[in-house]
């Protein structure tokens, strides 16, 4: 059957799939003549309009939807470069995929062209030049002997046809046929599937106690210790509710606190600045101003150049976040490892003033400030379920110093307050209960915790952090669940772990005041339960 139309290919090569073999070349026109399509050999084209196409040798050929297909082509800025261009204006590169003459500059794909060695712009060689340059480029850091990069002869060519068939080409063979076609769906399927945002596949919904057993494991606050492992081990403290800060021995108010997390974010300066206020969260949370800390920091493997680059983005991120916090690095430690990621802690001391003792809480509620559901949103975004651009809100809430909090805190002394960076909403608002005696019982209303946007995807589609289970399992006791009222979905987001999070903290209804002051400063914070006489259990409705 013919098909109905007026369609005209045009190339200025001299025959259709000129550079694969005649057999090819051959099966190729008789399915163009077949499809009633007509092909132009030696028609070079020069201006393309909405009405006409201009061929070199001045034909016109008029037409309703002209559509142009090019090949690949060097870009023209690189003619303003200093890079050795080719005659067609390709880079010219190493075998080893350095430019030539740079020992420092990788060029790789079709942009680029193997001083020596001629081979045409397909996906195949860019593909597998990538995992070549992904290796020179580890290699030149820990300056080793270089990989070469050696392209295969043959390659194989799959072209759809009509009536859901394909032409497969490889060197001198051709064969064709629905079998081919069906091929072709399933690779072209499984490398666009890379690429693809969901994919319910990539990640577990069974509970997995085991953080090192998750498919994904997380950075940042993510990567803990399990609270249950801590518990067996440093026993005393965790049944005083793991403090936020301790304080120093054969002292009057000198506090000191530690906390470490691994490169939640690829950028220093940013990671600098995170994990700065992340363990500055656990000395303002004590109530304890600051006074300085201890930088323990651990690289990479690279030359020193690199580790010197690296160290200052960190050191300067860190400082940026330390002085708004008035406290000084005073030195620290540094170490290498044999993993990929920055690792980035403090160690911090500071002074506490002398406070009145507390007033027993009847009818206190529970706030927090800031959002949670970090872990979260990058857990989703690792699992490639939703978009990278969530990433933004939590990155920035992550920067954002908590000193003003603190000096409100401080002003009113309150005293039930906790860091919530860590392990978990839940755990942490267990912490306050161990802490307090005079705290009976809480009470949490799971629609009322802020969550981040892309928190709200992530427990939307069944995504959880590699430590959320282990929380979960180390609190779910201490919880009286109503689970036939709640958003079951929403139950993860209790688990979570924080990195640089904001505070847990208790008011009476005498305490408005500090609302004020948050209000005034413009703090963002949420009420999300109230004290309850519920026997040192956590209801959660």
């Amino acid at each position: 059957m013919m098909i109905k139309n007026n369609i005209i290919l045009l190339s200025k090569n001299s025959s259709v799939l000129n550079q694969f073999n005649k057999t090819a070349e051959l099966i190729a026109k008789k399915n163009l003549e077949k499809c009633n399509i007509k092909f132009l050999n030696y028609a070079e084209v020069v201006i393309v309009t909405s009405n006409y196409v201009l061929l070199k040798d001045g034909r016109k050929i008029f037409c309703k939807l002209p559509i142009l297909a090019t090949n690949s082509g060097p870009l023209d800025l690189l003619k303003k470069s200093d890079l050795p261009l080719t005659k067609n204006g390709s880079i010219l590169v190493e075998s080893n995929l350095l430019v030539s003459g740079y020992n420092n500059i990788f060029s790789s794909g079709d942009i680029s062209e193997i001083k020596g060695c001629s081979i045409p712009k397909a996906g195949v060689f860019a593909v597998r030049q990538g995992k070549i340059l992904a290796k020179n480029i580890k290699k030149l850091y820990l300056q080793k002997k270089l990989s070469q990069y050696r392209p295969q002869k043959y390659f194989l060519s799959i072209i759809g046809l009509q009536k859901n068939r394909a032409l497969a080409i490889k060197s001198i063979f051709s064969i064709k046929g629905q079998l081919i076609w069906s091929i072709k769906k399933y690779i072209d399927k499984k490398f666009i599937k890379k690429y693809t945002l969901y994919n319910r596949d990539n990640h577990l919904q069974n509970n997995q106690i085991e953080p090192v057993l998750n498919q994904m494991q997380c950075k940042g606050c993510g990567s803990k210790v399990p609270q249950s492992i801590l518990y067996s081990v440093f026993e005393e403290n965790t049944k005083k509710g793991s403090l936020d800060a301790d304080k120093v021995p054969n002292t009057k108010n000198i506090f000191q606190t530690t906390d470490i997390i691994s490169s939640i974010v690829s950028d220093p300066f940013e990671l600098g600045i995170i994990s700065a206020k992340h363990a500055l969260n656990d000395i303002l949370a004590s109530n304890t101003k600051p006074l300085a800390a201890q930088m323990i920091v651990s690289l990479p493997p690279a030359i020193n150049e690199i580790n010197k680059r690296d160290l200052i983005q960190v050191k300067s991120g860190a400082d940026y976040a330390m002085k708004k916090a008035a406290c000084k690095i005073i030195g620290g430690h540094s170490y290498s490892n044999n993993d990929d990621q920055v690792y980035l802690g403090f160690s911090i001391i500071g002074k506490k003033k002398n406070y009145v003792k507390s007033k027993k809480i009847k009818k206190g509620k529970l706030y927090i400030t800031g959002k949670i559901g970090s872990a979260l949103v990058f857990a989703a975004i690792e699992k490639k379920i939703i978009s990278g651009m969530y990433s933004e809100e939590v990155i920035n809430n992550m920067k954002q110093s908590n000193y003003d909090i603190f000096k409100i805190f401080s002003k009113y002394s309150i005293q039930h307050i906790t860091d919530i960076s860590g392990f978990g909403l839940a755990i942490h608002a267990n912490n306050l209960l161990l802490r307090n005696s005079d705290l009976n019982g809480l009470e949490i209303s799971l629609k009322k915790v802020p969550l981040y946007k892309g928190a709200i995807k992530a427990l939307n589609n069944n995504v959880k952090s590699s430590l959320n289970d282990a929380n979960k399992n180390s609190i779910i006791n201490n919880l009286r669940i109503d689970y036939d009222k709640i958003n079951k979905n929403y139950l993860n987001c209790l688990f979570d772990p924080q990195t640089a999070g904001g505070f847990l903290f208790i008011l009476d209804p005498t305490q408005k005041k500090i609302l004020n002051e948050f209000d005034k400063k413009k703090i963002n914070y949420s009420c999300i339960g109230r004290v309850t006489n519920s026997k040192k259990k956590i209801k959660v409705i």
